[in-house]
């Protein structure tokens, strides 16, 4: 995994990269915003297609995007970064809010995605879900939100953070509130989703306070070309707590269907 400094519209965002290739998967972050989110499945996912991941300008490491207020600007900015890549078609996963994204873009620019990857996510605006209420919690309780297995919750209750590391968590959560200010940040995208044709697959964890399975249900409904996996012991943080299994779930989707 190369970390690298990208310039997009004049900005400089942070890129994780395995390598450069044909048809990247290009991984969208939660709404954490950091490419930290994929770091247990990124090298699974490596031995099999070129991974690409980012933090959102003004999230992590990336520079602030003037022109990005709403969380619905982020779409155009990732078109914007795959052209910087010279990558005229690619597979896209999205994971939470980075869902919300992915599904915009398959929306609006269609013909750039190969395959859409929908991982615990939902096409309502996060502001009508519990996952954008976090941020005033206490540690503890962001953990017994996100995770279902215990060992994991353990481990990150016990993980050490640098100095820089806190210091882009705090980037990161003064970005999203910046994002979730206006009512309209992020329109409700459950209308148009039938006019969606890429091949997509829906990963939905059986126990997530945050983003229901009910919600990731009514994608499997709505999209017609799509395959919803429901992964049993797992919560929000599902990549986190299965992700040797979640891999190759993803592997088989993108190459042997």
């Amino acid at each position: 995994m190369i970390e690298t400094l990208l310039r997009v519209r004049g900005i400089s965002v942070r890129l994780f990269q395995s390598s450069n290739g044909k048809h990247p998967l290009l991984l969208l972050p939660s709404a954490g915003g950091q490419a930290r989110d994929f770091n247990e499945i990124f090298p699974l996912l490596a031995e099999g297609t070129p991974v690409t991941s980012l933090d959102y300008p003004g999230f992590g490491a990336s520079e602030i995007d003037p022109e990005i207020q709403r969380i619905e600007d982020l779409p155009p900015f990732i078109k914007c970064l795959m052209e910087v890549l010279d990558s005229e078609t690619f597979y896209l996963l999205g994971y939470s809010m980075g869902g919300w994204i992915a599904l915009q873009l398959a929306l609006s620019f269609p013909n750039l995605v190969q395959k859409l990857i929908l991982v615990a996510t939902s096409s309502h605006p996060f502001k009508e879900l519990p996952i954008q209420n976090i941020g005033g919690l206490k540690y503890k309780e962001i953990l017994d939100l996100l995770y279902f297995d215990p060992e994991v919750k353990r481990k990150k209750a016990y993980a050490k953070l640098n100095r820089k590391e806190k210091e882009e968590i705090h980037r990161s959560t003064q970005a999203l509130k910046s994002l979730l200010q206006f009512k309209d940040s992020q329109p409700d995208l459950t209308p148009f989703l039938n006019k969606i044709r890429n091949p997509t697959l829906i990963l939905a964890p059986e126990f997530d306070p945050l983003i229901p399975r009910e919600f990731q249900f009514d994608l499997g409904k709505a999209i017609p070309k799509s395959h919803l996996v429901y992964l049993k012991d797992t919560g929000h943080a599902l990549i986190q707590e299965k992700p040797k299994e979640i891999s190759e779930i993803i592997t088989t989707f993108l190459y042997k269907n």
